[in-house]
């Protein structure tokens, strides 16, 4: 059953459907797997309850022009060979007759509460960016895999920002391939100047080191790299890039300040004063 990211219902600026109940455990016929999520309220239950359903009980979509269901683009539809069976601990009940969906910050504190009693706060990071990367592996019409990849640390005040970015696939694929962009290779001769790179990066045997390599390249953009290893949505990325062609998406390079290209490397104020007069002169051809 399609499900989708509780965070995506804190950016939705259209009038959209938002559904959510505790649901049925995710039941395939086969073992149960125990989840203990500890002390918490009816909230946070009613939460992982909905999380780890298999009858739609998160539902968050809007109504597309033609009359049908859009999905949120972190909506994905899970393949198991088990169901999970939720052990917990209610501190306290909900009051309100009708609920709410849980907001973006109190969904980070449940997984927050989860990692901490089990000690894998590590892993509730690398959970984040995959997650954030899942609308880049669906764009390139690929299943989310199950790579594994060392703990990344992620600024989490940006972690609004990064929500943000997420939903534009084709920038985060910009931002990817960024990191084999240099500003003294001429472009007439980039691909053969990326033969030496690739080169070394086709010797690597794991992704572990070839992730490592491309993290140390540009360290500001290593989380989403850490993503993309973990949806294997780094394939074509590394395809288009050893083919010196891939996207450039100018807005997100100056969101993030991000080089990308020439265009965006600073000139000496004699060159602009140059193109500002050679616009001059010669816009009355373009009229």
């Amino acid at each position: 059953m399609d499900r989708v990211d509780p965070r995506g219902t804190n950016i939705s600026v259209l009038s959209c459907n938002v559904n959510q109940d505790s649901g049925t455990p995710l039941n395939t016929g086969n073992s149960s797997t125990e989840v203990d999520i500890g002390e918490v309220e009816d909230d946070g239950a009613q939460w992982w309850g909905a999380v780890l359903s298999n009858d739609g009980s998160w539902d968050l979509t809007i109504q597309g022009p033609n009359g049908k269901p859009l999905y949120s683009t972190w909506s994905i539809r899970p393949v198991l060979n088990g169901s999970f069976t939720i052990t917990k601990k209610i501190t306290a009940r909900s009051r309100g007759a009708v609920r709410t969906p849980t907001s973006s910050a109190a969904a980070r504190g449940y997984l927050s509460d989860f990692c901490s009693l089990h000690k894998i706060e590590d892993q509730k990071l690398v959970a984040l960016v995959d997650a954030l990367l899942i609308p880049v592996a669906k764009y390139d019409g690929r299943q989310e895999g199950s790579s594994r990849s060392r703990p990344y640390h992620m600024d989490k005040s940006q972690f609004d920002k990064l929500l943000t970015l997420s939903g534009n696939p084709r920038g985060i694929k910009a931002l990817l391939c960024s990191v084999f962009y240099e500003p003294n290779v001429e472009c007439n001769i980039c691909g053969i100047w990326l033969q030496g790179p690739f080169a070394l990066l086709n010797q690597f045997n794991d992704d572990n080191t070839l992730s490592r390599t491309l993290i140390r390249r540009d360290p500001d953009i290593g989380a989403l790299w850490v993503g993309a290893f973990m949806t294997d949505a780094h394939h074509q990325c590394l395809q288009r890039a050893q083919a010196a062609w891939w996207d450039i998406d100018r807005k997100v390079a100056a969101w993030t300040d991000t080089p990308m290209s020439f265009i965006q490397e600073p000139i000496s104020a004699f060159s602009g004063l140059k193109l500002k007069f050679l616009v001059q002169t010669n816009a009355g051809y373009y009229t």
